[in-house]
């Protein structure tokens, strides 16, 4: 694939005023005894999954649509979130998200905006859930444990990319193995000079 096939798979949800949910989750095992003994020996508590430097990645899934998905580091913040939600979605569109207070700012960004709050245990309000996103991230961590078993975080993208494109083209009928040699560019080789 050439250089601007991929920038097009990670490309900006195209229309203003759509519907998007956005989310984010951490990729990677979960905190082992060993690590746990060693926290408790330092006086530091489990702190639930920020506890293990693990990779964040962020999605923005068009409902109906298309899914973004991007490696973020190992931090989650207010700030990652904004900038991530922005380099995905058009200002104009809804965008549904949990509870979390990085998604706060996103009603004084140009969006509309309306949580779910899964701290109270409450999945699904009316239309307002994040079901979709969170079905596209178990989709990726079971395709990783399952097919791959662990990845690294230098190629964690490139299998976010891949699982993108497998979740986008979910209801094409042409097989996915035509659709990625048809973006193969088809090139003579050169011959050896004599």
């Amino acid at each position: 694939m050439s250089e601007n096939d991929w920038e097009a798979m990670i490309a900006v949800l195209e229309a203003e005023g759509v519907t998007v949910e956005a989310d984010e989750t951490f990729v990677g095992g979960k905190i082992r005894e060993a690590e746990r003994r060693k926290l408790a020996e330092q006086g530091l508590g489990n702190g639930g999954p920020a506890t293990k430097p693990r990779p964040v990645v962020y999605g923005a899934l068009e409902r109906g649509g298309q899914v973004r998905a991007r490696v973020a580091g190992t931090s989650r913040t207010a700030d990652a979130a904004q900038a991530h939600v922005r380099s995905f979605v058009l200002p104009g569109s809804m965008i549904y998200t949990d509870d979390w207070g990085g998604y706060k700012r996103l009603g004084k960004n140009g969006y509309a905006h309306r949580r779910v709050n899964h701290s109270a245990r409450v999945y699904v309000d009316g239309d307002v859930h994040t079901n979709s996103i969170e079905g596209f991230f178990g989709l990726l961590k079971n395709g990783i444990r399952g097919v791959y078993h662990s990845v690294s975080t230098t190629h964690l993208q490139s299998y976010l990319d891949e699982y993108a494109f497998r979740y986008n083209r979910r209801d094409e009928a042409t097989p996915m193995f035509w659709a990625i040699l048809d973006r193969v560019e088809k090139t003579r080789p050169a011959l050896p000079a004599s």
